[in-house]
């Protein structure tokens, strides 16, 4: 069965676009939802965006990639290694990662799209993961925008 790999996933916030772009790139607001990890990224094409855990002694890298797209208060997309090295030290496989926001009837649209490079492995691990992150997002500036 040749099945395709790229997990696809939206999720309907009621929030400002503003206010879901901040928490997609604000490394204090993406380390409450988005599995203790803060993104550090200039947001400029071509240079790094990374997502760090700092929850330990020493801040465990989870993805180091490279932005490859960017459009403020719109989209970004990066493509990075997962794992960042496999077990005999060579690099894991390519994946691209992108969120997207539309605005719909006054509420916001975030969607996710990962390519899993072909690795059906990458695509189950990451599949529940998704709707981990992007449910906490939900949640998150919900009761930010509720508060103000």
């Amino acid at each position: 069965m040749n099945k395709e790999l790229i997990i696809k996933k939206s999720i309907l916030v009621n929030a400002d676009s503003s206010a879901v772009w901040e928490a997609l790139t604000n490394p204090a607001q993406t380390k409450i939802y988005f599995l203790g990890c803060e993104v550090i990224s200039e947001w400029k094409v071509g240079e790094s965006i990374v997502y760090r855990d700092n929850t330990e002694e020493t801040p465990v890298v989870h993805v180091d990639g490279i932005l490859k797209h960017y459009e403020e208060g719109k989209m970004f997309e990066y493509a990075c290694r997962i794992p960042l090295r496999k077990a005999d030290g060579t690099p894991g496989d390519m994946i691209r990662v992108s969120f997207e926001l539309e605005d719909e009837n006054g509420k916001i649209r975030v969607t996710l799209t990962q390519d899993c490079g072909g690795n059906e492995q990458i695509y189950n691990n990451s599949d529940a993961g998704w709707d981990f992150v992007l449910h906490g997002l939900k949640n998150l500036v919900e009761k930010s925008s509720r508060k103000e």
